[in-house]
């Protein structure tokens, strides 16, 4: 199992008077009272020792027990069985995605070339890891069809598929995995519209007619609205996109180039996406996106989902003084008498 965790972000420091000044070395008079009566009363002392205790219990707790901010489930299927099929570059997609993820703050669930079980191994990982994250993001590299409709991701070992059966018993529906996603807000980026010779072999044997025949692009998948759903596409549907000549494919290289960018939110980081895919296939391949963000709350636009964390500071600035609350003063604490 391969997983990429950002670091932790440092806890939030108590904000009440007694806490906060006991800790930078200064007390309030009416702390140095309470110190007194409390520990004058073994009563009250006991609350506060229970809570200093829960809070050292709370933080020797592993990272996976608290809910992460953000999770992504990346997975690049290179290494079909079926010779025709073996692609290049989607093992080479999903590293370099998972790293920028894990700078970007996410805890990734990686996989690559994946068997069905395999796949839904890493998704059931990923979304148990994403109940109540701010943000749930998919990436899929790899061969992708459309029947009827319906999109499917190719396990590495869907081959031989003669019927709809074959297809749903060998194959992961789309559908399936996005209506598993539990984040507040949902980002699925599929690179997943290669040329496809499983869909050929497919169409040959269901024998269907043209228009419902597996294509070897994927279809438009309406987005429900408010449903905090965003979906961006290699290239329009029913269309074909490149594996690209370099490490990576063009649409993924473009989302490396963009993703990280702090001045974008989620559509204009997309938007920039398709200049530059455009750009670098001579506009053969226009990807595209189908968004239900505007149903979250009004501040969406504003927020930049995608900006790295930054650890908070602790102590005093460089070169600063240290600010001193009202009623706090400098010097030692005196000790309560005896």
């Amino acid at each position: 199992m391969e997983r990429w965790c950002a670091a932790p972000v440092a806890g939030r420091t108590d904000s009440g008077d007694g806490a906060s000044a006991a800790a930078d070395g200064h007390v309030s008079e009416e702390g140095e009272m309470d110190a007194r009566q409390t520990h004058g009363d073994g009563r009250k002392a006991r609350p506060a020792a229970w809570a200093a205790l829960a809070a050292v219990l709370l933080s020797a707790l592993p990272v996976a027990a608290q809910a992460a901010e953000r999770v992504a489930l990346v997975i690049g299927n290179s290494k079909y069985h079926d010779p025709d099929a073996v692609l290049r570059n989607p093992g080479n997609d999903a590293d370099a995605m998972a790293a920028a993820l894990g700078r970007l703050g996410f805890e990734v669930v990686l996989g690559k070339d994946l068997d069905k079980e395999g796949f839904f191994v890493k998704l059931k990982e990923f979304v148990k890891a994403a109940r109540g994250a701010d943000v749930a993001l998919f990436f899929y590299a790899g061969h992708g069809l459309q029947v009827n409709e319906k999109n499917w991701l190719m396990p590495v070992n869907a081959s031989g598929m003669e019927d709809e059966l074959d297809l749903e018993h060998r194959a992961v529906m789309l559908d399936h995995v996005m209506n598993n996603m539990p984040g507040r807000s949902n980002l699925v980026f599929l690179d997943a519209c290669r040329n496809n010779p499983l869909a050929r072999g497919l169409a040959r044997s269901m024998r269907l007619s043209r228009a419902d025949a597996p294509s070897r692009g994927l279809a438009r998948v309406p987005v429900q609205s408010g449903s905090g759903m965003f979906i961006g596409y290699a290239t329009a549907a029913g269309k074909v996109a490149s594996d690209g000549p370099d490490d990576n494919s063009p649409f993924t290289k473009a989302l490396l180039a963009h993703i990280e960018d702090p001045k974008w939110s989620v559509g204009e980081m997309f938007g920039k996406v398709v200049e530059s895919v455009m750009a670098a296939t001579g506009k053969d391949q226009v990807p595209w996106s189908e968004s239900s963000l505007s149903g979250t709350p009004s501040t969406w636009p504003r927020r930049r989902l995608l900006r790295p964390r930054r650890p908070r500071p602790r102590g005093p600035r460089p070169g600063g003084r240290l600010r001193l609350r009202p009623g706090t003063r400098r010097g030692p604490t005196r000790r309560p008498s005896a």
